[in-house]
């Protein structure tokens, strides 16, 4: 097994964590000064139990320590700081000590989800199913400058059709992460809309960048590029901040 930890064991970290750190609840989605992206990722993920057969390692147990465990049950979400306390500190924080935090924090997570107004689950499962938020994030992953896939269009109808119309009743959301992250996704759409219909032709479920592109200098290409790399990271952190969220209501 290698160090790299799956992408879906990190989406339940984040997700059951609400992007907080679990020793010191210091929020890991921090606000970005770039034009481009509100917020950026500052979390850090450690080990309960060390990932080394080393007996230096903080938390060594020569005879219960299981190499190797990258499992959800041995990770914990923390920041900087405090994942350099535990590490510090070992004969204080314990591996049982450290379960016992992550289950504490995590419980207190999803009972203060439930105390969130009901209509941001509402607005979230229906932007997340109806829009289909995850095929928005696949298809742009899989685009390029020369090929957009049409479904990114469904990120203007969240806006125009979806969140207007719940406005004052039910948007803008309690949570302001929610807000956060929902302008940033509409305002990197905005800013590669602007490209479309001069640059590219819609072909059927795709846009075709066409001769307007060609003349496109280079700095307007890497502005593309950065845009839609920006829209990616924003759809990734949604589709991950929300997913607790998923079947509240």
């Amino acid at each position: 097994m290698t160090r790299s930890i799956k992408q879906t064991i990190k989406n339940q970290l984040y997700g059951n964590s609400a992007g907080k750190c679990n020793l010191c609840s210091y929020s890991l989605l921090k606000e970005s000064e770039s034009e481009n992206s509100k917020y950026y990722n500052i979390g850090q993920i450690a080990h309960i139990e060390p990932y080394a057969d080393n007996p230096i390692a903080p938390r060594y147990k020569a005879i219960d320590c299981k190499a190797q465990n990258n499992s959800y049950q041995n990770l914990i979400l923390l920041c900087a700081n405090c994942h350099l306390k535990i590490d510090n500190d070992p004969n204080y924080y314990t591996v049982d000590r450290l379960i016992s935090i992550k289950e504490n924090f995590t419980r207190d997570i999803q009972i203060k989800l439930t105390e969130v107004r009901e209509s941001d689950f509402y607005v979230v499962n229906l932007i997340n199913e109806f829009y289909d938020v995850q095929s928005i994030y696949f298809e742009l992953e899989n685009s390029s400058l020369s090929v957009i896939y049409s479904s990114i269009l469904r990120i203007g109808d969240i806006n125009n059709i979806c969140l207007n119309s719940f406005k004052p009743y039910s948007y803008p959301f309690d949570d302001a992460n929610l807000n956060s992250m929902i302008q940033n996704i509409i305002d990197l759409y905005r800013k590669l809309s602007y490209y479309f219909y001069d640059c590219y032709d819609l072909n059927q479920e795709i846009f075709q960048s066409n001769k307007e592109f060609l003349k496109l200098t280079g700095d307007n290409r890497k502005n593309i590029e950065e845009i839609m790399n920006l829209l990616r990271s924003s759809l990734y952190s949604w589709l991950e901040y929300t997913r607790p969220f998923k079947n509240k209501v």
